[in-house]
């Protein structure tokens, strides 16, 4: 390797190397290099070796500096030299609580080029950040990312992260801008971090996560001024708190100030103890969600003008929202907020709870959602019926899931949704399904509805649907007939299934080109599909027939889980001269394949978790090899 002296480049991204040979400090024509792993050993490269690479440009990454011993070695690096570097990400793998003084004095020694545009920090085990961090002269840079520092307890010169402020900026002086340029700030896993005094400046992006010390998010979050037309972040566009474990308290600045002018989007994700509310007046918002936070009690802002996505998941004590201005909201998620639909709410004067349909909370939820495309209810024991002037025209996706309690739409009503193109029901109540006209409909998904017994069509035709997949429905027992009413269908699932009666799909359009079948009765073949998948009990039904039954024109077939069969023999697949595609899938106990070639039309065949085929296959050689050979594709896994 040594030898390569001309060599400009060398990739070395996605290995495992724990070191780098010595020999690669000949290389010095380098201008890139994706990785510089710091050697434990003699064997390895050190980090005064990167001295030797004056071309360097682009992306670097420095890895396991930990086992950097002597500090001075750091300087010898000499990155503050390598003008042409870009990105520069130090890393840092402590097994072992350490509050390392030489990591402290090695990250302060590797100062890079002030041209730096990017730096991301992972795994610092020293008790305080370096001095140039904060340094003016870094006005260059974009994007600032630091992770898991968990034993850094200041950032600056002070050690006393709990605190962060002038001392990561460089001056206390109301007019000094602190990284001009910088467009993303992220921290990551500090436990220690407490209190933060902050200036927003340009700042595009902030992302704050596993801060396991911060309770109360407050006016020091902001910043002080006395001007009542201050605002703190007055280019931020992404603000995101994920896996706050004890953030409890998010204090707004409240009057007419605007805190997040230009907030386009604002996640709270796994925040158990968030208990506050969040800014109310978010002009820009467009995306806002809420996941996992279970004890959020406070207001979702009624009037946010840009917001169109809405996702408030498994917030149990979120109880109710009153939106009064949401123009341009077209997705909205609800999932596992039980008291968001809960009708029940105390009378301040007599102290009694007054109990109101929970439909009427659904209406008034629904009443200004003008410009809706997509919903999705999951979860909401409590909701029984939907609005009763129905739901917003608009939609065109509808998905409900473990409503048990939930009335489907009235028949009466269905044609007025003309928009509605995709519709999935999993684990709720519905009795029937395509009973009325729905001619708009492009995707049918039903899973999990114990009390379906029919899907059918009444004579309407569905021309648009081209998905259909029904599952899991104990006690259905037919499908649409007849069946080439659906015109355009082009996939077709119907597994576990154990009521259908056997029908026949003689008269199923033409237009299909994937079915999946499983656990249902008998079928009769006869079309001209492109894809097949089917189980067990089809796959018996198949092989023993006489006449082979299977659609001529097959082009792909997949054959999962069958768990009694050993051998596939007869000549059911000789006859699919088109076939290219053969996969099996989770079949434990098969191990040979048909007696009879396969077909030579075959270009690829997949095995996947068949650890008896797959042992018949090793070496390739032997009979079973051969029944193989002339394909040109094949992947055991």
């Amino acid at each position: 390797m040594g030898k390569l002296v001309n060599l400009r480049h060398l990739d070395i991204r996605g290995t495992r190397l724990k070191e780098l040979p010595v020999q690669l400090s000949q290389l010095e024509n380098l201008q890139t290099l994706s990785n510089f792993v710091v050697g434990k050993h003699d064997t390895g490269l050190k980090i005064a070796d990167l001295g030797r690479y004056p071309h360097l440009q682009g992306n670097l990454s420095i890895s396991r500096l930990q086992n950097v011993t002597d500090p001075s070695h750091a300087s010898q690096a000499n990155l503050e030299m390598k003008k042409q570097i870009d990105e520069l990400v130090l890393r840092w793998f402590n097994d072992t609580p350490s509050y390392s003084q030489i990591q402290s004095d090695v990250f302060e020694l590797l100062r890079p080029s002030t041209n730096l545009k990017s730096l991301s920090i992972y795994g610092y085990g020293g008790n305080n950040f370096p001095t140039w961090l904060g340094d003016s002269s870094f006005g260059n840079m974009v994007h600032l990312n630091i992770y898991l520092c968990e034993y850094c307890s200041c950032i600056g010169q002070v050690k006393s992260v709990k605190s962060i402020g002038s001392e990561f900026y460089g001056s206390d002086s109301p007019l000094f801008q602190p990284f001009p340029l910088l467009e993303t700030l992220k921290f990551y896993s500090m436990p220690q971090w407490e209190e933060w005094k902050l200036t927003g400046g340009n700042l595009k992006e902030l992302r704050i996560e596993k801060m396991k010390s911060l309770k109360t998010l407050g006016t020091e979050f902001y910043g002080s001024s006395s001007s009542p037309l201050f605002q703190p972040f007055p280019s931020l566009e992404t603000l995101e708190f994920r896996q706050m474990e004890e953030w409890e308290e998010w204090k707004l600045i409240g009057g007419t100030t605007i805190e997040f002018p230009s907030l386009t989007l604002l996640l709270l994700f796994e925040c158990p103890k968030h208990k506050g509310n969040i800014p109310g007046n978010l002009p820009s918002l467009t995306h806002l969600s809420l996941n996992k936070c279970p004890k959020f009690k406070g207001n979702i802002p009624g009037s946010l003008p840009s917001l169109t996505s809405l996702s408030l998941e498994y917030c149990t004590d979120l109880k109710g929202m009153t939106p009064n201005n949401l123009p341009s909201l077209s997705k909205l998620v609800i999932e596992e907020c039980p008291l968001l639909m809960d009708s029940r709410h105390l009378d301040d004067n007599s102290n009694i709870i007054i109990t109101s349909p929970s439909s009427d909370v659904f209406s008034q939820l629904m009443t200004c959602l003008n410009s809706l495309r997509k919903l999705n209810l999951s979860n909401i024991p409590s909701l029984t019926s939907f609005p009763r002037d129905g739901l917003p025209k608009t939609l065109q996706s509808l998905t409900i899931r473990d409503c048990e309690n939930l009335e489907f739409l009235p028949r009466e009503s269905l044609h007025n949704y003309k928009s509605l193109e995709n519709l999935s029901i999993d684990s709720s109540f519905v009795e029937d399904a395509l009973q009325h006209n729905l001619l708009f409909l492009r995707s049918l998904k039903i899973w999990s509805c114990d009390e379906l017994e029919s899907v059918s069509l009444c004579g309407f035709p569905i021309p648009n649907l081209i998905e259909l997949r029904v599952r899991w429905c104990k006690k259905l027992r037919s499908l649409p007939e007849p069946m080439n009413l659906l015109a355009s269908l082009r996939e077709m699932s119907i597994c576990t299934l154990p009521n259908l009666q056997s029908f026949s799909i003689d008269d199923f359009p033409i237009s299909l080109r994937e079915l999946r079948v499983g656990i249902v009765a008998g079928i009769l073949w006869n079309t001209t599909w492109e894809r097949l998948k089917f189980s067990d009990d089809i796959l018996k039904a198949v092989m023993n027939m006489e006449v082979p039954l299977l659609p001529v024109f097959l082009v792909t077939l997949l054959i999962f889980d069958v768990e009694d069969i050993g051998c596939l023999d007869g000549m059911w697949l000789q006859h699919l001269t088109s076939l290219k595609t053969l996969e099996f899938s989770g079949c434990c106990n098969l191990k040979s394949l048909p007696k009879e070639r396969l077909p030579s039309s075959l270009k690829e065949l997949l095995i996947y978790e068949c650890p008896l085929l797959k042992a018949s296959l090793l070496g390739k050689r032997g009979k079973e090899w051969r029944k193989i050979a002339h394909i040109p594709t094949i992947i055991i896994d």
